[in-house]
């Protein structure tokens, strides 16, 4: 947890600046920032993605407007919803699962420096291919 919070200091460093406020679980691995947090459905609201990828995107990205600048996807995988959404430019990528079963909710982040942002939009897919709800 220390040297995944230093490195998370480093990367994200105006966003928080106490361990003990991070939320979730914490993964530092080859050089990226890996922060999930996980919600039983009970607790929260079921997420729209149509309606959330609507919200969450730039003015027009649905219309293929800032496609050289923006991706976000819903898409199934194993035996769940995710919906995934970042800039290019960003250093931050972010994805939301929900079990098909209205269950359970992950949110999470993947942090990168600049070299690695490719390296980081590659390993959202990866993550999420491991990952299974029972």
């Amino acid at each position: 947890m220390e040297n995944a919070f230093s490195k998370y200091k480093i990367l994200a460093p105006d966003i928080v600046n106490q361990q003990s406020r991070l939320v979730g679980e914490f993964w530092l691995f080859d050089n990226l920032f890996i922060n999930i947090v996980s919600r039983n459905l009970m607790s929260t609201r079921k997420e729209n993605f149509k309606e959330l990828r609507y919200a969450s995107g730039p003015q027009g990205a649905s219309t293929g407007k800032h496609k050289h600048e923006y991706f976000d996807t819903i898409k199934t995988v194993n035996n769940y919803e995710a919906f995934i959404s970042y800039y290019y430019s960003s250093n931050n990528k972010f994805f939301i699962i929900q079990d098909k079963q209205g269950r359970y909710k992950l949110s999470g982040t993947i942090i990168s420096t600049n070299a690695d942002k490719k390296k980081a939009e590659a390993f959202i897919d990866t993550l999420l291919n491991s990952i299974t709800f029972k």
